[in-house]
């Protein structure tokens, strides 16, 4: 189904530039148009949780494969720089083209921010080419909700209570655990 109303009336988003619109007012927007099944894929667009809480989606799944895979190549890199075993930290997924490069760069960067930068382009160029087609369909909203919660994520990003977690890890005031699957 295309849902012409809705996507001409999104502001666009720009990864260089701040948020136009909340999360909420995203969805609120989608209220109006969306069926109950698109509506659910929609509330269960999530950067954070990759396990499928709705209707299957086919961007959505190929973006928690791609993200399952990122965050895997993270977890053996942490691992392996301290010392540990990754494997009780994995998630079942995939091998994805990329994204160990991506990973090794993130991980190589001077400071955790910059680290940060790099994979929150990488997904935003991700799903730029998964969008790709789609311009008025339910997988051009999930893309839009993807890159809204990575201009939200990249926002909360806080300076001086990241430089007091980078203190906590490095004292080993920390879980591991916690550290790895992040």
């Amino acid at each position: 189904m295309n849902y012409y109303f809705t996507v001409a009336s999104l502001p666009m988003l720009f990864y260089d530039r701040d948020m136009p619109m909340s999360r909420g007012g995203f969805l609120e927007a989608c209220g109006k148009e969306l069926t109950r099944g698109d509506l659910e894929i929609i509330e269960g667009t999530s950067i954070r949780n990759l396990e499928r809480t709705s209707p299957a989606c086919f961007l959505l799944d190929r973006w928690r494969t791609w993200e399952t895979a990122l965050r895997n190549q993270l977890v053996r890199l942490r691992a392996s720089g301290k010392g540990w075993e990754a494997d009780k930290y994995l998630r079942e997924s995939e091998d994805v083209y990329g994204v160990a490069e991506i990973a090794r760069e993130a991980f190589g960067q001077g400071s955790p921010l910059d680290g940060e930068e790099i994979l929150n382009r990488a997904r935003w160029s991700y799903l730029d080419e998964l969008e790709t087609g789609h311009h008025f369909d339910v997988e051009k909203l999930v893309a839009y909700c993807l890159k809204l919660q990575i201009l939200e994520r990249k926002s909360s990003f806080d300076k001086n209570a990241g430089t007091q977690k980078l203190e906590q890890v490095l004292t080993g005031k920390t879980d591991p655990g916690t550290e790895l699957s992040n």
